[in-house]
């Protein structure tokens, strides 16, 4: 029995080194291997945790000041309309944030007074504020990543992250105001029922894009300048496909799970948020280190300009000798 033993765990080792003489195994496993590395050394999770804690923070000054802004340029039954109209839209699995849509828009409508205020402006100011601290976190963790080389932080850092949050806020202003006055551009061409009807017909295609260019734009400006993302950089396609496949998981669980469905009562929609947003950082963080490897290694494999002057100045002085000796 004891040779039996012996034999197989002979096979097995065996049958392993054979796997991984493969062609494409080893590099595989050094690959997730320093993942696995890069990823410890940096804390990922935890700091994706703490940026999920100024997402929810930052969420309710946001929806007062989208509301409030938006209130300039349109009434708020336009608002209701263009807001329901998007968000009945979107794909059945993303209902497990219903609690969180209910709430902003409840919040953002009830803010759409038509009139600028100084809870208007408080709220602005906390809005920009919170967020700043998100997109200077995801500067600080992408420099770390991809190992670039930029000032220490300081007040310009944090003066152009505010300007950042800001323009953002700006984008969803102007993503609300196109959600309402477009239907109504479209009715005019007669053209509305057909281009509702074909987001409907894609579904899932449509917020795939989004996020696709969304992380694109995203880690294209934050990855350094010793590499371009492309439309087939391998950090870029894995960020997309887990951002997309958390999103559904997560709705599809909180839908199926009475144990979540118990939390979101409890603690409404913070809870949902927090999670959303947490495999949201997750999964963009990661298609981070897989791009910044991939470029670690696509350097790696070039020859550096040294190298090939030294060699150049050898030839040069071979050849030199050998016309003296001559």
């Amino acid at each position: 029995m004891p040779v039996c033993k012996h034999v197989a765990v002979a096979n097995f080792r065996a049958a392993m080194t054979n796997f991984s003489g493969l062609p494409y195994v080893n590099p595989a496993i050094e690959f997730a291997r320093d993942f696995v590395v890069r990823f410890g050394a940096l804390n990922v999770s935890l700091l994706s945790g703490g940026l999920s804690y100024y997402v929810i923070l930052a969420l309710a000054p946001i929806a007062i000041s989208v509301g409030a802004i938006s209130g300039l340029f349109i009434d708020q039954e336009q608002f209701v309309a263009g807001w329901d109209s998007l968000v009945s839209r979107g794909p059945k699995s993303l209902s497990g944030l219903d609690p969180v849509v209910t709430s902003l828009s409840s919040l953002a409508q009830s803010a759409t007074t038509g009139s600028v205020t100084a809870t208007t402006i408080i709220s602005l100011v906390l809005a920009v504020y919170v967020s700043q601290k998100v997109v200077y976190g995801i500067l600080r963790i992408q420099d770390h990543i991809f190992d670039n080389d930029r000032t220490p932080s300081g007040m310009l850092v944090r003066i152009r992250s505010a300007v950042i949050a800001l323009v953002l806020i700006i984008v969803i202003v102007a993503s609300l105001l196109a959600v309402t006055f477009v239907p109504v551009f479209l009715s005019s061409l007669n053209i509305e029922n057909t281009f509702l009807g074909l987001l409907d017909t894609l579904g899932w295609l449509t917020p795939a894009i989004f996020v696709y260019l969304l992380v694109w734009f995203v880690m294209r400006h934050t990855s350094g300048s010793n590499g371009v993302v492309t439309w087939r950089s391998p950090g870029l396609l894995v960020a997309t496909v887990l951002i997309i496949l958390s999103i559904g998981a997560f709705g599809i669980y909180a839908n199926q799970s009475s144990t979540v469905g118990s939390a979101l009562v409890v603690f409404g929609a913070p809870i949902a948020v927090l999670i959303w947003a947490y495999l949201v950082f997750l999964a963009f963080f990661t298609g981070a280190i897989v791009e910044g490897l991939t470029r670690d290694r696509g350097l790696a494999r070039k020859p550096t300009r040294g190298t090939t002057d030294h060699s150049n100045d050898e030839s040069a002085n071979s050849g030199t000798n050998a016309r003296a000796e001559y």
